[in-house]
């Protein structure tokens, strides 16, 4: 059966449609609203963007994992810069774990899992009120993919120690 030209534009709109999704500079972040969707593509950015920063990863780089081993080291094991291992983390939407159920999580990895679960309504919500709160907590997960234990010593909360770190 011939095309028609309705089927055709259909057609070509889902080529292209797929083709900006397999080009996309993110392509792990996996979140099914748009609007969250694009908070935590722009977030993971801005994380990544920090981390280039060489005070802010010196810093996280010297932070000793669950094992004892230098952050740093495990990051040059695994990749070769922060934005390439920031790539090969995958972030879902966590709708179905637990955690997400608390408003105080808005996301949650395991240590040394390279996949990050997003609380979208807490996210979305954190990442209204502040930007680079948003994207400490994108590193803050980061780093316990890295291995960085839940609680990283006496210094407080490490969400508050990203945000001292890799300060504005």
């Amino acid at each position: 059966m011939p095309r028609t030209t309705c089927q055709t534009v259909i057609l070509c709109g889902v080529f292209v449609a797929s083709d900006a999704i397999a080009q996309s500079a993110w392509p792990r972040v996996v979140i099914s609203g748009i609007v969250s969707r694009a908070a935590v593509t722009s977030s993971v950015e801005g994380a990544a963007r920090r981390l280039q920063d060489t005070e802010c990863s010196r810093i996280l780089a010297g932070w000793r994992g669950s094992n004892g081993q230098l952050l740093g080291t495990t990051l040059a094991e695994r990749a070769p810069d922060w934005t390439a291992y920031v790539r090969s983390i995958y972030f879902y939407e966590g709708v179905t774990a637990t955690q997400c159920q608390r408003r105080d999580v808005v996301a949650l990895t395991a240590v040394k899992s390279r996949v990050v679960f997003i609380c979208a309504n807490a996210f979305l919500a954190l990442r209204r009120r502040s930007i680079w709160h948003a994207e400490a907590v994108i590193i803050h997960e980061v780093l316990h993919t890295l291995g960085l234990p839940d609680r990283n010593d006496k210094n407080g909360d490490i969400t508050e120690q990203v945000l001292r770190a890799c300060r504005k």
